[in-house]
């Protein structure tokens, strides 16, 4: 096969060409005819000079200079190989050359060869210089001018895969137990690296195909991931591999709360593949699954099989809805058909999004006890004053539906904002299963105004029941803050107990004006139940809890009994009590004080504000601390007498129409990681096309609640159910591929134990995804180089690796995107690529890969002529 040669031409070369080939001509063997007549000799001479090659010329000299390898290439024209040797200072042999070309010629005849006014050869009687008539013709010849080179080189780099990637992900939660997982290398040839990203609650022993493969730590927790290497890689094979982790501790139940591992290996074939399934993890003790799947376009019909044996209730839970749950104490092979999954569930509800899954054992989640553990009093101010506006002494709007706009201007009632704040919070605690809330709410009683009273209800589950309750709170007279402080210990030292965290949130907007001593005294376990009321110290203290109260000392007993109370609280019932300064409380030294004083007696926190907005945000605050501490985390560890196992040949099957793959190389790109909580910024580089897009998220005890990309919402597990343990937890949340766009792209999370909590992720979440890339830069200009260099690329993550470009460079030369040989066609052809990968211009490649995953090739023509001309000129004189 001949090597095939490229060409560079400008309108004029080309121009030129174009009237080379339209002559018709016949050579002669003796070149140049003696008897052309002196009108049309120097026309003769440039167009034999022109169109005759190299290896048509029967010349001894030049046959001299082929053998020797003075001329390299015999396909050029004569007065190309002339040209040549004289801009690159080869003057005699282009002299001598020209005179062989010339020597048939008439010796009357006056002629010469010049290129670009510089004189070559003459065949001449008599001197140019005075002759009394000359005749010219013309021949531009391309690629060669004096001093410089007459061919160099261009380059273009490819960015190409080099091995295929294989990754395996793991749920939100595997446990509790051993687990094992299948990961299938289609037409394996060799492993060039492997390794896991996992969190893991003990150490544990790692075996592929059977064969230990290592022992690991630890992650140092939940939400930390670590990353092992795996180098045990002759251990992996063709098609199915079976990989098992084991715990390494004694007495200790492994589980994996988030994770994956990923094999990078070689293959005779490197192509994109859709998933037709999802496969179950294997997990041998305690059944306790939570993850999700993905179907990439509409499910036409599902199918499953469940391979399982165990001696509870063993059940599935596809978003909301339960597909199969079965009491059996033997092992099982169960086929679940279509009818099964369309019966129970829309299948557009579940397609082109992340669709949360459960498959666990119903008796598990008593013996752990999912859920909250918390019981909390709210305790609300119903003095006269929250009939005033937020902000200060003066009567406010009432505002009844918590969705209204108006209920965070200052000109609404407090008792307005609180009743839907109390509302709120009731909802947020009560909405995680085992959490439960009591109320009770001080006031003056209006026909006795010197009784302080409470209304209570007792601690309760039902959050209905409780914001009917909130529905009917009527301001009136004065304030025994002790009274309900004293009420809340009554009812977590009766209602609660030593395993329950206990909270009571106190709220007021002014100063205390009740004590609840039984006769003297400042300190008093009055509780404002009917015979148990506070007293009012007005007429004898003068503390009537005005604002002219707010310097004096009259309302001093008050202020003690109630932090007594809520030392009480705390000493005797561990319960942390929180306060809320509602309204201007700051600026009233004894509001302010008051409220300090229970809370750090309490070992709780003092909020305060007259804005209804961040009253909001003090509320919301208060119930996710108490659900973060309380929950007991779906990363229990499951006790007791329990064998179950779910075998890793399980499956869930999907048919739909898989989307057809263009061609392209298929590269596998990590983003960075989340790092400050601010969101996560992944690149898409031009002239690419996104196959998948998968953000992986830690998140602990807490389950993956909402993602937004681009600021829009694409996920959010509230759409599914308002009880989470109910609920799968997905590791990762499938990013919906039509939403991403070229350049920059931005990935938000949170996390929450309920649909109103929220909480920070993992700093370590990142996106993990697939694109089809076709970007070749194109060809180079012309340069005299084109040796190569070891490449050292830096990615904006921090990391960077070194890569030898060509594969086969052997030198010492290091470059990166600020230094490198601008007159190399391979240096400058892999600069002007990974240049196009730096979007955000600081020198480093937005799209991470290492060095097995891709590589970096250049396809280098040599030879290739300049683009600059000179001029031949033949001259006749006479």
């Amino acid at each position: 096969m001949k090597n095939k040669k490229a060409y560079f031409f400008t309108a004029d070369a080309l121009i030129a060409m174009i009237l080379i080939l339209s002559v018709i001509y016949l050579v002669p063997q003796t070149y140049i005819s003696s008897t052309a007549s002196y009108s049309a000799l120097q026309e003769d001479v440039i167009k034999v000079l022109s169109n005759l090659r190299i290896d048509e010329v029967n010349n001894s000299y030049v046959k001299e200079l082929i053998s020797s390898g003075e001329i390299k290439k015999t396909n050029v024209s004569v007065i190309e190989q002339i040209s040549e040797f004289w801009v690159t200072g080869k003057r005699g042999q282009a002299q001598n050359l020209t005179r062989e070309m010339l020597a048939s010629l008439n010796e009357s005849d006056n002629v010469g060869l010049w290129l670009s006014n510089q004189f070559i050869y003459g065949k001449n009687r008599t001197a140019m210089e005075i002759a009394d008539e000359r005749k010219v013709a013309e021949e531009l010849i391309s690629g060669v001018e004096t001093g410089k080179a007459v061919e160099g080189y261009s380059a273009r780099a490819i960015l190409r895969k080099g091995d295929k990637t294989a990754i395996r992900y793991l749920g939100g939660y595997v446990g509790d137990g051993n687990s094992s997982l299948v990961i299938n290398l289609e037409k394996f040839q060799s492993v060039s690296s492997a390794y896991m990203e996992l969190t893991t609650n003990t150490n544990f022993y790692l075996y592929i195909n059977g064969q230990p493969a290592g022992e690991f730590a630890a992650s140092p927790n939940s939400f930390t991931p670590v990353k092992y290497n795996i180098s045990q890689l002759t251990y992996f094979r063709n098609d199915t591999n079976n990989i098992e982790f084991r715990a390494g501790t004694v007495n200790t139940t492994l589980f994996i709360a988030g994770g994956y591992i990923k094999v990078i290996y070689k293959t005779k074939e490197i192509s994109y593949t859709y998933p037709v399934r999802y496969e179950f993890p294997g997990i041998d003790w305690a059944i306790n699954l939570y993850d999700s799947f993905y179907v990439p376009a509409v499910v036409n019909y599902m199918f499953a099989y469940i391979h399982y044996k165990s001696n509870f209730t063993t059940y599935m839970n596809i978003g909301n809805a339960t597909i199969f749950e079965k009491n059996s104490s033997i092992e099982e092979k169960i086929n679940l058909t279509n009818e099964n999954f369309s019966s129970k569930l829309n299948y557009n509800d579940i397609s082109l999004k992340t669709v949360p899954l459960r498959f666990g054992l119903r008796e598990v989640e008593r013996v752990v006890g999912y859920g909250g553990n918390a019981d909390v009093v709210l305790i609300t101010d119903l003095s006269g004053s929250m009939e005033w506006r937020l902000d200060r002494e003066e009567n406010g709007n009432t505002i009844t539906n918590c969705s209204d706009p108006a209920l965070y201007y200052s000109t609404t009632k407090r008792i307005s904002l609180a009743k839907c704040l109390d509302k709120y919070f009731i909802s947020s605690i009560i909405n995680f299963t085992g959490n439960r809330v009591a109320l009770s709410a001080f006031y003056g009683d209006a026909s006795s105004p010197y009784k302080g009273r409470v209304y209570e209800e007792g601690l309760t589950n039902n959050a209905s029941y409780l914001r009917s309750k909130v529905d009917l709170y009527n301001p009136q007279g004065g304030t025994c803050i002790c009274c309900a402080i004293n009420d809340a210990y009554k009812i977590l030292n009766e209602q609660s107990n030593s395993s329950r965290d206990k909270y009571i949130i106190v709220m007021t907007d002014g100063i205390p004006t009740h004590t609840c001593q039984a006769a003297s005294g400042c300190e008093g376990t009055r509780t404002g139940l009917p015979s148990d009321e506070g007293l009012w110290l007005g007429w004898g203290a003068g503390c009537y809890g005005g604002s002219d109260d707010c310097a004096t000392h009259d309302c001093d007993c008050a202020v003690q009994n109630a932090n007594w109370s809520s030392c009480r609280a705390n000493k005797d019932l561990k319960a942390t009590v929180h306060s809320i300064g509602f309204g201007p409380v700051a600026s009233c030294t004894t509001s302010n004080n008051t409220l300090h004083y229970i809370a750090a007696c309490g070992k709780g926190n003092y909020y305060s504000s007259d804005n209804a907005t961040q009253l909001r945000m003090i509320y919301e605050n208060i119930s996710k601390d108490i659900l973060n501490i309380s929950f007991v985390a779906q990363t229990a560890l499951v006790v007791g007498n329990i064998s179950s196992e779910l075998y890793n040949d399980s499956y869930l099957a999907f048919n739909y129409t898989i989307p057809t793959v263009p061609f392209g190389n298929i590269i596998n790109l990590e983003s960075e990681q989340l790092g400050n909580n601010k969101g996560i910024n992944f690149t898409v580089p031009e002239n690419s096309t996104v196959l998948d897009a998968l953000l992986v998220s830690y998140s602990a005890n807490y389950w993956t609640k909402t993602v937004f990309l681009n600021n829009e919402s694409v996920y959010n597990l509230s759409n599914y159910g308002e009880n989470f343990v109910r609920l799968g937890d997905p590791y990762h949340v499938y990013l919906p591929v039509d939403k991403i766009h070229s350049g920059n792209n931005s990935v938000r999370i949170e996390l929450g134990l309920a649909p109103e909590n929220s909480t920070n992720a993992s700093i370590y979440d990142k996106v993990i995804y697939t694109i089809l890339f076709a970007k070749n830069e194109p060809y180079t200009t012309i340069l005299p180089n084109a040796e190569g260099c070891l490449w050292q690329i830096g990615f904006d993550d921090g990391s960077s690796l070194q890569v030898a470009v060509p594969v086969n460079y052997t030198g010492t030369s290091v470059c990166n995107l600020t230094s490198y040989d601008e007159n190399d066609a391979i240096d400058v052809a892999i600069y002007n690529l990974l240049k196009s990968l730096d979007f955000n211009g600081n020198n480093k490649v937005d799209a991470k890969f290492s060095p097995e995953e891709l590589y970096l090739d250049t396809v280098t023509l040599k030879g290739v002529p300049y683009m600059w001309f000179s001029t031949a000129q033949s001259v006749v004189w006479r």
